[in-house]
This record gives structure tokens, C-alpha cells and sequence, in this order.
């Protein structure tokens, strides 16, 4: 009887017969059957087989997991006339319970259903790639005859197979610096707990100190009680408070002091989820806190905007959190034994407090200097030009007097690999040369005028021009912010630029509040806020003292650090999301991302596309893409240059050159800047905007957003996984 054909064999077949009707040489014939039609029916074969397997050990995990407990439950009462029965059935839940724990080990280890998706890609692709050649369309339209489309069709078919290739060992490098780095996160944690000697000493009895309580570093006047001691509370189960609930100084049991100390409230404040206006925030995101409040205080560091993130020793609200946002000069730390410190720089601002000009204008007596007259880079050097204006103020002294201080700053960077066009190398340059730099891409203009009030100027990063411009705010009045321009000055039609004749065009200009905000961006300002320990500014005359205030500039956050966190979990680098928070916010606002179920399904996208933030750019070279012209890849070394990057790997110079015209910025220039914050997040946010795939995550379609985002289902698993933890952090 004859061995009946596969199916295999029927697609082996009907395209062996059309392949030989082509008009090519028997050459030619032969490398499409054994390579592109080998690589087909390959590939679709392995993905029947992964599917298989992913079927049969996913169903044996499922329907087992939902028998054992049933198993387990039952109560038999069997009598002694069957104490065979009552003897063996005990193994029966026992080896049910190993059979489902290798069937789930063995699809974790073999990843059949990951196979499966990237061979059936794989399997799709080269078939599609096959019918356009057959049927001279698509990429193939211009050519004439099959002859003339073979070599760019042989060429499109082995870059299939090679990114197949390169996806494959991607995947297995995650793996592998994932491995590796909870290895090393392991040995940390272990070896810190092995040199803190804290973690085993007695607990020592919070004192707090007798009569007033020291000045607090940040900007505010201190609050002693009637007494001159701290008040003290209880604090409540997390069944008795939840967010949005106020907790009061009504008790006298005064709570046992963290690793870090201790923290006191200093007035009637709000712990938050969040470093943003009180107001700004639901109640679920903040607990209302009664001046006098103690508590234990594991750790603190920075917040941002003028708040500490504190971790408390004992968790607060229904949650029972215990790391929240504390406006900073609303709060004290003291030691373990009670005596009241500072946080450390750049969190403290080490000037005195709040003055303003009687006049309602504030200039301080900043240096000018202009670029146009640098040695090394006339046209480029605004970002450390303005920077030398601020250290001069603070009366920093070169270590080489004989070059320009915005030279000598431009060597400094260059001498350590620092990039002067990168935010935080400036501020690792700021901190070399005695001062302090807390930098922000989500200042508001009411805080940059509160700091120049406190007598300290800010560097401002804007688009004056469609690369961006870099200034130095000295000052502002009731027009606008007074500025040090180090290029000239700024008119909507161009710069009247600096020249011989006359050096300082830009020197102690009033740009206005409306020009400012839309080269800006209000609450999106990135701004340098720089000072110095214990430097005395001059003003005019100073008011008196008002109480600290919480800032009441509203801003949109639709989504938390924290949350992040959560729904990227242990693994992600915590650092770089406290980076690309304030751009995620930024991309929300701006592409109307802005429902739960919406930001749910865009968060779960852009965090396995960017393999969990810890790649912000794809791990191959991107030659491959060399020649790409569907990419608008046409001048040599384009497929490097355009290469994947952002939380939705952008590809391609035409994609770049549309992402520049959005965002008004050429990317094209400078390429690697979609690698970054914020842009890394907005470019996400284009994309997605520009294939309308909100309304794919309206009708929670994940399969469809998936392929808007992917062009197939790559990784559907671990999208659905990061969905699912995005739909529980948000409640949706």
C-alpha cells in the first residue's frame, strides 16, 4: 500500500511545480528549491511540533493543576476492609503533583510556545516573501521579470533567515544578563547584610533633643512644639488607615528608630505616592499627616521637586506602604539618637531662605559670557558656557586661569568620556567644582523663580533652536525670566547672534513668560538647579520670611515610579525607571494614553519590548537593515545609523526623519538621543499614536495590539504577563 503523502509533501510539491515554471536558469531553480523552499517547509514543520508540545505539556500543567486539589480534598472514609486501597491512594495526589511540576519545568526550559510563535514567523515570512516574487508585486512591482527580481530576492530571503538567527541568540543573551544580574543583585543584597551591623545591634530608644529643634536644611523655618519636644504617635494597623485617611500626634508611645533614624513632621503635611502636588493626586495616592508625627526611618534619599522619598519601618494605609513622598520642608530627620541632620546633597539647598526684591524683581549679579568667542566650539558650546556663568557667581575659582572656564569644563567632560550634550555629565562636572546640581526634567516656572529668589540662577535646557539651546536664568521680573543668553539674542525670526562689535547681545535679556512656556514647556522645564554651601547672595530687599508651601502647579501624572516597579518587577533597573518616569507621564499626556486599560496595554508593550528598560536600543548592530529602502535606508551605513532605538526599538531613517518633523528635532543628526530620556518613551508614544492603537486597547485586544506593535505575536506570553501585573497596579 502506498505510504500516503503529508502535507509537507503536497506544499513541497505545488511550489517545487511553480518554481520550475519560472523563467530562470536550472541554477537559479535549484537555490530556490534548497534554500527558500527547504527553509519553508523547515520551518513549518518545527512550528506543528513546538505547538504540539506547548499543547500537550500547557493542558497536562492545566488540567492536572485543576484535579490535584480536588485529590488532595477529598475526605475518604474508607473502612478497614480496604486498607489496600486506603495504603495506596496517598501516591496517587503525590505523583499527579510531579507529573504537573515537570511538565511546567520542561515548557520553561524547552520554551515550546515561544518556538512555536517564531517559527510560524518565520514559516509566514519566508511564504509571503515567496508569493510577492512569484507574483511580481509588492517590493517586486518595478522589476520586469522573475530573472531581474531574483537578486533582490535571494538577498531579502537570507536576511529572514539571519534575523530569525540573531533573534534567537538575542533571547538567549537576555536570558543571560538577566541570570547574571540577579546573580550579582544576590551577592550585593548578601554582602550588605553581612557588613551592616545595625541589622544585629539592640534597638536603642529614640531621644529626641531638649528645647528647639535645629534648622532644617531645606528651604523653611522650623515648628517646635509648646514644650520644645517632638510630639509622638502610634502608629495605626493597616486595617484602621487607609489612602486618603489622616493619621494624628495623639498618643505617647514613641516608635523605635529605623536604620536611617528617624523621621518628624515639621508641619500638617501629605505622604504620597507620588512627588507631585497634593492637590494634584487622588486620595487613594495620599495620607494626610498631623504636624509632631514620629516615625522609624529605614532609608531616604532624593525625590525630586523638593520632596524626600522616605521607607518607613512600618507600613501606612490599607496597602501598608511604607515608601511614600514627603514634602521636604515639612519634615525633620533625626538620628537614632535624636539629633536632627540633614539629608544629603543635592537635596539640600544650602542658601538661606526665600527673598524677594521689594519691587518684585530679582537679578542676580551673574558673570556674561559668550560662546561665539570659545576657542574650541563657537557654535556648540552653550551647554558648559552657561554653566561657567553660574560657577562664577559662586566665585569657583579655573584650575587653569590662562584658557576660558567654558573650556576648561569642555576638557573636564571630555578627559572622563562625558558627552557635554548628556544632562548628567554636566552635573557630575557642577559637583567637581565644589557645587551643587539637582537636575530635573519636570520643573515648573514657579519653581525656577523660587529658586532665583533664594538667590541661586538655574541653567535651562530649551528649543530656542531646533537642536535645543542651553541658557542661564538669572533673574525674572513681571514680564519674564531674565536670562544670560551665551549666543545673543533670541527672536522668533533667529538669533541676533554675539559678534566683535558687540560681544554681549545676549547678556541680561527678559525673555517673556508666553515665549518661555512654549520653548519649554511648562512642568516639563529640564532644568540645572545650582547652588553652593554656604554662599551669601546679594539682593535688593528682602521680604520677610513666608512658611514653606507646598507648590500648587498642577501637573498631569497619570502613572507612578513605584507603579512601574511593580509592573515591571524585580528585575527591571529601578534607576533608570526613576529616569524615565517624568517622560513616560510626558508621552501619556501628550499622545492621550491617558485611560487605565489604555496606559495598562501600553506599559505591558513598551516593557517587553525593551526587554524589561534594560535595553534601550536593539542588541544587534542593525547592518542588516543596510539597503532596507521600505526603511528609507538609502545612503551607506544607514542600517547602523537608524538602528532600533526607544522603548519601540524606532528603525529606519524614514521613521527617524517623521519622528524629527514631530517632535521638531533632528534626530537624523544625532540618532543616538532616541536612546534616551525622555525620548526613548516619546518615540514609543509616536508609534503607537501613528498606527492609532488606542483604540485597540480600548477593546482590550491584546493579540491586536500586539500585532500593530510586533507585525506578528512575538512574546505574546510575556506581554500578557506584564498586561496582567499593569491591569492590577492600576485597577483596571
Amino acid at each position: 500500500m502506498a505510504k500516503k503523502k503529508t502535507y509537507y509533501d503536497y506544499l513541497r510539491q505545488e511550489l517545487g511545480e511553480l518554481v520550475e515554471q519560472l523563467q530562470l536558469p536550472d541554477l537559479y531553480k535549484q537555490s530556490l528549491k534548497r534554500r527558500w523552499l527547504d527553509q519553508v517547509v523547515w520551518a513549518d514543520k518545527k512550528a506543528a511540533e513546538c505547538r504540539r508540545w506547548h499543547y500537550r505539556l500547557r493542558l497536562t500543567t492545566i488540567i492536572g493543576g485543576v484535579i490535584l486539589p480536588a485529590l488532595v480534598g477529598i475526605n475518604f472514609e474508607v473502612g478497614n476492609d480496604n486498607p489496600a486501597f486506603r495504603k495506596w491512594f496517598p501516591y496517587l495526589p503525590f505523583a499527579l503533583s510531579q507529573v504537573i511540576a515537570v511538565s511546567a519545568a520542561v515548557e520553561e526550559f524547552c520554551r515550546f510556545g515561544d518556538r512555536w510563535r517564531d517559527y510560524r514567523q518565520t514559516a509566514e515570512n519566508l511564504k509571503a516573501e515567496g508569493w510577492q516574487y512569484l507574483q511580481l508585486s509588492s517590493s517586486y512591482g518595478s522589476v520586469n521579470s522573475h530573472l531581474e527580481g531574483y537578486p533582490l530576492f535571494a538577498s531579502r530571503v537570507e536576511s529572514i533567515i539571519k534575523n530569525d538567527v540573531q533573534n534567537y541568540i538575542s533571547e538567549l543573551v537576555k536570558q543571560q544578563a538577566k541570570q547574571e544580574e540577579e546573580i550579582e543583585k544576590y551577592l550585593v543584597t548578601a554582602q550588605e547584610v553581612s557588613q551592616d551591623k545595625t541589622l544585629f545591634a539592640p534597638v536603642e530608644t529614640a531621644r529626641l533633643p531638649e528645647g528647639a529643634i535645629a534648622e532644617y536644611a531645606f528651604n523653611g523655618t522650623a515648628e517646635p512644639t509648646q514644650n520644645g519636644t517632638a510630639g509622638t504617635a502610634t502608629l495605626l494597623s493597616p486595617s484602621a488607615l487607609t489612602a486618603g485617611a489622616s493619621l494624628s500626634a495623639d498618643s505617647t508611645a514613641v516608635p523605635k528608630p529605623g536604620v536611617a533614624g528617624i523621621l518628624r513632621t515639621r508641619h500638617n503635611t501629605v505622604f504620597k505616592l507620588s512627588p507631585q502636588p497634593s492637590e494634584a493626586l487622588p486620595p487613594t495616592a495620599k495620607i494626610e499627616i498631623e504636624n509632631g508625627m514620629v516615625f522609624g526611618l529605614q532609608a531616604y534619599r532624593d525625590g525630586g521637586s523638593n520632596h524626600l522619598c522616605i521607607t518607613l519601618t512600618q507600613g501606612l494605609g490599607a496597602e501598608s506602604r511604607n515608601t511614600w513622598y514627603a514634602y521636604a520642608p515639612h519634615v525633620e530627620i533625626l538620628d537614632r539618637n535624636g539629633q536632627a541632620i540633614a539629608p544629603a546633597a543635592p537635596t539640600a539647598i544650602a542658601t538661606p531662605p526665600t527673598v524677594v526684591a521689594q519691587n518684585g524683581t530679582v537679578e542676580l549679579p551673574v558673570p556674561y559670557l559668550s560662546q561665539v568667542d570659545n576657542v574650541k566650539n563657537p557654535f556648540g558650546s552653550c551647554n558648559v558656557t552657561s554653566l561657567a556663568m553660574c560657577l562664577k557667581y559662586f566665585g569657583v575659582q579655573q584650575n587653569n586661569p590662562s584658557q576660558q572656564f567654558e573650556d576648561e569644563l569642555q576638557d573636564w567632560l571630555e578627559a572622563r568620556g562625558l558627552d557635554r550634550h548628556e544632562p548628567h555629565a554636566l552635573v557630575q562636572a557642577v559637583k567637581a567644582y565644589g557645587c551643587q546640581d539637582r537636575f530635573t526634567t519636570t520643573a515648573t516656572l514657579e519653581q525656577v523663580k523660587q529658586w532665583l529668589a533664594q538667590g541661586n540662577p538655574c541653567v535651562v535646557h530649551g528649543y530656542f533652536t531646533s537642536y535645543g539651546h542651553i541658557i542661564a536664568i538669572i533673574g525674572y521680573n513681571s514680564k519674564g525670566l531674565i536670562v544670560h543668553d551665551p549666543y545673543g539674542e533670541w527672536t522668533p525670526n533667529g538669533y541676533d547672534r554675539n559678534d566683535d562689535s558687540r560681544p554681549e547681545k545676549g547678556k541680561a535679556l527678559t525673555y517673556s513668560y508666553e515665549m518661555i512656556k512654549r520653548t519649554c514647556i511648562d512642568a516639563e522645564f529640564w532644568v540645572h538647579f545650582i547652588s553652593k554651601p554656604g554662599f551669601q547672595p546679594t539682593l535688593t530687599q528682602a521680604a520677610a520670611t513666608p512658611a514653606p508651601q507646598e507648590p500648587t502647579q498642577p501637573c498631569t501624572n497619570f502613572i507612578t515610579v513605584e507603579q512601574l516597579i511593580q509592573i515591571a518587577g524585580p528585575d527591571a533597573p529601578q534607576q533608570r525607571l526613576h529616569e524615565l518616569t517624568p517622560g513616560v507621564n510626558q508621552t501619556l499626556t501628550r499622545y492621550e494614553i491617558n485611560t487605565p486599560l489604555r496606559i495598562a496595554h501600553f506599559i505591558s508593550q513598551v516593557t517587553h519590548e525593551c526587554d524589561c528598560f534594560h535595553a534601550m536600543e536593539e542588541y544587534a548592530s542593525g547592518e542588516d537593515y543596510e539597503g532596507w529602502t521600505e526603511l528609507g535606508n538609502t545612503q551607506p551605513g544607514d542600517g547602523k545609523r537608524f538602528k532600533g532605538r526607544g522603548l519601540i526599538q524606532l528603525t529606519g531613517r524614514h521613521n527617524y526623519e517623521l519622528f524629527s518633523q514631530t517632535m521638531g528635532i533632528d534626530f537624523t543628526a544625532k540618532p543616538e538621543l532616541v536612546a534616551q530620556a525622555p525620548y526613548a518613551v516619546l518615540a514609543a508614544g509616536w508609534y503607537w499614536d501613528d498606527r492609532d492603537i488606542n483604540q485597540l486597547a480600548d477593546r482590550d485586544d491584546i493579540r491586536a495590539v500586539t500585532k500593530a506593535i510586533n507585525g506578528g505575536y512575538n512574546g505574546l506570553d510575556d506581554r500578557e504577563k506584564y498586561l496582567r501585573a499593569a491591569k492590577r497596579v492600576l485597577g483596571c
